[in-house]
């Protein structure tokens, strides 16, 4: 029994069969697992320790492209950008300008761009190419602030969305399929030193724009003297940039996947489809009220988001600027705190989400998030800003974790993908209307009272719709389970 097993397993391995398509036909036949994996073994040993090889080193690829990543978006921080446009001389009305019209590229093309990573074939030459747009984009923002250009500085900050969008998209599309087989420890160490890689390269980042404010640097060239002024966040940003042209160069090493002409030849299908299926999912969704009034609550919070985002980094870079470890420093800190602290939120609140509810742990989550620009209005020191937060940074993730659970219990299966895609294409148009407003507001009353503004609408508006939702959703299983 056992050499005739081995027998066939040769004849068919020999014939150039799938190894994992004969194990899976010979125990559906009847014969016992264990005897198929060790007949498998035994005449395909080698055969299998090459594959596992081939896996584990396609495996450190991915983790020493993906140290580069995380090293490129920790110096080039998001605050950082904010902070470094505010010194070139932006407005409160510019910053906002920008910040809304970065929101919007990335909400207008993120769904399609999801989707259509996942299912149209392309060339990881793609993602190399983004990876290297979204490193000259960075370069350039540091050589626009090093000679202090305004409209530079905004055009390659703008350039950056669409640079990270496209290869963090389309690099996550293609992880999941070059490696989904793969179930080593070594594919989650990659997200967990990625944060510290982060949360490093942040602090480092902050550490160099602080001390090197401006470098005066003498070359003698010829007999005549050359002097180049380097500044902190030219050598930051260049940093930034670097990491993510020597993330992209890494992707070469990687196997192919497909042809880039082969994608490129479906783009214009593949969006025809996409805009059809969204309208047809949307005739479906925005009757039910109980699905709009989410969207709703959804696309305000977003918008507090992006307004808070925009300025906590610049708020604690202008009052304390000489407090504490001063500076850049500061705004690294106070951030880092809050990344560390959100690392275990999302586990925590899918397992409170059984116990308490997802509508309670929404509500509890955009009250926290309504704590964090109060710290920064009422009587604001670094500490309570800094514990504050780390309650809205909590908060947000509770609040995203908990929305998109409550998405799955009220929007059917087959429309749960054209639900996120459709509530980002839906913020559009209050993006348009709201975010020149927002900016022309922010511009006049300032900072403080901004934050007023953005911690009441969270309390007086958000959670207020969230009550209608539980409401209107009991109310519904009441009425189905009588």
């Amino acid at each position: 029994m056992r050499k005739s097993l081995e027998k066939e397993v040769r004849d068919r391995f020999e014939s150039g069969e799938n190894i994992e398509l004969i194990e899976q036909q010979l125990i559906e036949q009847g014969h016992l697992e264990s005897d198929v994996v060790s007949a498998i073994h035994r005449v395909c040993g080698s055969h299998f320790q090459n594959k596992r090889n081939e896996h584990n080193k396609r495996i450190r690829k991915f983790f020493r492209k993906e140290v580069f990543d995380r090293a490129g978006y920790g110096f080039g921080s998001e605050q950082y950008i904010n902070i470094l446009f505010y010194q070139c001389g932006a407005s409160l009305f510019l910053i906002t300008l920008l910040n809304g019209l970065r929101t919007l590229v990335g909400t207008t093309f993120s769904s399609w761009l999801k989707s259509y990573a996942h299912n149209v074939s392309f060339d990881r030459k793609v993602i190399s190419v983004a990876g290297f747009f979204l490193g000259f984009c960075f370069i350039l923002m540091g050589f626009a602030r090093n000679s202090n250009s305004l409209w530079l500085f905004f055009f390659a900050a703008l350039l950056t969305a669409i640079g990270a969008l496209s290869h963090g998209e389309l690099y996550q599309a293609l992880m999941d399929r070059v490696l989904r087989e793969e179930k080593s420890g070594l594919i989650n160490k990659v997200y967990q030193y990625g944060l510290m890689i982060t949360i490093t390269t942040l602090v480092l980042g902050a550490y160099i724009i602080d001390r090197f404010s401006r470098y005066t640097i003498s070359i003698n060239l010829f007999g005549a003297s050359k002097t180049f002024v380097l500044q902190g966040q030219l050598l930051v940003f260049c940093l930034a940039g670097i990491s993510f042209c020597i993330s992209g160069l890494m992707l070469h090493n990687l196997e192919h996947t497909s042809s880039a002409g082969k994608a490129r030849l479906k783009i214009k299908h593949h969006v025809k489809n996409y805009l059809k299926e969204l309208v047809d999912s949307a005739k479906v969704l925005l009757n039910d009220k109980t699905v709009f009034v989410l969207m709703v609550a959804a696309t305000i919070t977003s918008l507090v988001q992006l307004l808070g985002n925009s300025f906590f980094g610049i708020y604690i870079f202008q009052v304390f600027n000489h407090i504490g470890f001063g500076g850049f420093l500061n705004v690294a800190l106070v951030f880092v705190l809050g990344v560390i602290a959100s690392i275990l939120t999302p586990q925590l609140t899918r397992r409170h989400s059984k116990q308490y509810g997802n509508f309670p742990m929404l509500i509890f989550g955009t009250m926290l998030m309504a704590i964090m620009p109060l710290s920064y209005y009422y009587n604001p020191n670094l500490v309570s800003i800094a514990m504050g937060t780390i309650a809205g940074v909590i908060g947000g993730v509770i609040a995203g974790v908990a929305h998109s659970l409550l998405a799955k219990d009220l929007v059917p299966q087959r429309l749960q993908e054209s639900y996120f895609g459709m509530s980002s294409l839906i913020a559009i148009i209050p993006y348009i209307i709201i975010i020149p407003i927002a900016a022309h507001t922010v511009a006049n009353i300032g900072l403080e009272k901004l934050f007023l503004v953005l911690a009441l609408t969270l309390v007086a508006v958000v959670v207020p719709l969230y009550f209608v939702l539980m409401i209107r959703f009991e109310k519904k299983r009441f009425i189905y389970a009588v």
